[in-house]
C-alpha cells in the first residue's frame, strides 16, 4: 500500500500466481508449458515434477521444442524445469532427473568459451538464495532460455541450507561458483573437492569432524551448462599449493554432471594435475533398490572423498622446510667484529632514548602547524 498526495493509500500492481494440478500426463502438460512460453514471454511457466525421473515421458518435447526450438525456428522460450533430484531415499526410479541427458542436449563448448548464451540452462543450487536469484534472473534478462533445476527435496527440511534476507537484497545475484566460506588459510589447502548440489553439506558435515579438514577447499558448481570456467578457473587458482582436484558425486560415474564437467575442468587445473573421480561406479540403475546398500554406499563415497590427506598435508610440511632450508643464513661475525657491531647497537639505543625525551623544534613542535611557522622553516631551507 502506497499513500498518494491526499493521503488516501492505494494498492500497488500485485503480480498474478496461478498454481494448477495438472493431469498425469507429463508428456501433454510439458507441451502445455512450452506453448504458454513462447505465448507470452513475460509469464515464468514452471512444471514441477513429483519425482524428476518423471520427465522421461515428456522427453519428445524436450528434445523436440523446448531445447531446440530456437535453433530449428528462433523461437525462444522460458520454460523452467523444477526436477526433484539426490538420493533421498526414494529408490532407483525416483532419486535422478537424469541431469546428465539434460547435459547432453547443451551446446555449451568443451575447449573455450561460447560467443553466445547456450540453447538450454541446467543448474543444481545448494542454498534457497541461489535458487530465488535463479527464478528472478528467467525474467529480468532480454532474452528467453529454458532453464532446468535439479532440487533435492531434503534441502527443503535441511537447517545448514538456509539463505538469509540480505543474500537476497540489493547487489546480489546469482553466483555459478559458490567458493568455500569456511577456508582463512589459502596456503593451508592441499586438496580442492568441485561438487554439485546436496552433497556438499554431508562432505561439509565430514570436514569439520575430520582432524585435517582444514586442508580441505570444497567448491561448489552451481551452474553447469553454460560451464562456469572463468569463475571456476578464478576460485580454484588461488589454492596455490592445491596438488589433488577432486570431483564428488552421488550419481554413478556414467550419470551425473561428472562426464560433462570432467573435460572442462581439466582444461583449467595445472599441467601436472589430473581430475580425479571420487562417487559411485558405473550402474545400470541410478542407484541400489536396497535401502541398507545404498546408505553404505553413500557412506562409502563420503569416506572416499577425504583418503589419503595425511600424506598430502606431509608433503606440504616437507615443502614448508625445504623452503625454508634453502633461504641464505648468515654466518656469524667474528668475536672482535661481534662487540663492535654491540657497542654501536648500545649507541643507537642510547639516541633513540634521547631522542624520545628531548625533540627539535624542526622535527616535533606544538606550533609546526601554524602558517607562520611553516613558512619560517621553509625560508631556513
Amino acid at each position: 500500500m502506497d499513500a498518494n498526495a491526499n493521503g488516501h493509500r492505494t494498492r500497488r500492481p500485485q503480480g498474478k500466481l496461478e498454481v494448477v494440478n495438472s493431469n498425469l500426463c507429463e508428456e501433454a502438460v510439458v507441451g502445455f508449458e512450452y506453448g504458454v512460453s513462447i505465448e507470452d514471454p513475460f509469464t515464468l511457466p514452471i512444471w514441477e515434477a513429483q519425482f524428476g525421473d518423471f520427465f522421461n515421458n515428456s522427453q519428445t518435447i524436450i528434445d523436440g521444442y523446448v531445447a531446440s526450438g530456437e535453433t530449428k525456428w528462433g523461437q525462444q522460450n522460458s520454460l523452467v524445469l523444477l526436477l526433484p533430484h539426490g538420493f533421498d531415499g526414494g529408490g532407483p526410479d525416483h532419486s535422478s532427473s537424469r541431469i546428465e541427458r539434460h547435459l547432453q542436449l547443451s551446446n555449451d563448448p568443451v575447449g573455450g568459451y561460447a560467443c553466445a548464451a547456450p540453447n538450454i540452462y541446467v543448474a543444481y543450487p545448494s542454498t534457497p538464495a541461489q535458487f530465488f536469484h535463479l527464478l528472478r534472473r528467467q525474467m529480468k534478462r532480454n532474452f528467453r532460455k529454458p532453464l532446468v533445476v535439479a532440487g533435492p527435496k531434503t534441502l527443503l527440511r535441511l537447517a545448514s541450507a538456509t539463505s538469509s534476507l540480505c543474500e537476497m537484497g540489493p547487489g546480489t545475484r546469482f553466483e555459478p561458483v559458490l567458493d568455500d566460506p569456511s577456508i582463512n588459510d589459502l596456503l593451508s589447502v592441499k586438496r580442492v573437492m568441485m561438487v554439485t548440489g546436496k552433497v556438499y553439506y554431508e562432505l561439509e558435515k565430514m570436514r569439520s569432524e575430520h582432524p585435517l579438514g582444514a586442508h580441505v577447499a570444497i567448491v561448489r558448481v552451481e551452474e553447469l551448462s553454460p560451464f562456469p570456467q572463468r569463475e571456476l578457473f578464478d576460485v580454484v587458482s588461488q589454492y596455490v599449493n592445491a596438488t589433488d582436484f577432486v570431483w564428488v558425486q552421488e550419481e554413478p560415474r556414467n550419470a551425473g554432471a561428472y562426464a560433462f564437467a570432467a573435460p572442462r575442468i581439466q582444461r583449467l587445473l595445472p599441467g601436472h594435475a589430473e581430475l580425479r573421480y571420487v562417487g559411485r561406479s558405473e550402474h545400470a540403475a541410478v542407484c541400489s533398490g536396497v535401502e541398507i546398500q545404498q546408505v553404505a554406499e553413500q557412506a562409502q563415497l563420503i569416506r572416499e572423498a577425504f583418503d589419503g590427506l595425511r600424506g598430502l598435508v606431509a608433503d606440504l610440511v616437507i615443502d614448508t622446510i625445504s623452503r625454508q632450508q634453502q633461504q641464505p643464513i648468515k654466518p656469524a661475525p667474528p668475536p672482535q667484529q661481534k662487540q663492535q657491531l654491540d657497542a654501536q647497537q648500545q649507541q643507537r639505543s642510547l639516541e633513540k632514548q634521547g631522542a624520545a625525551v628531548v625533540h627539535p623544534a624542526s622535527v616535533s613542535h606544538r606550533w609546526s602547524s601554524r602558517p607562520i611557522y611553516a613558512s619560517a622553516q621553509s625560508s631556513e631551507r
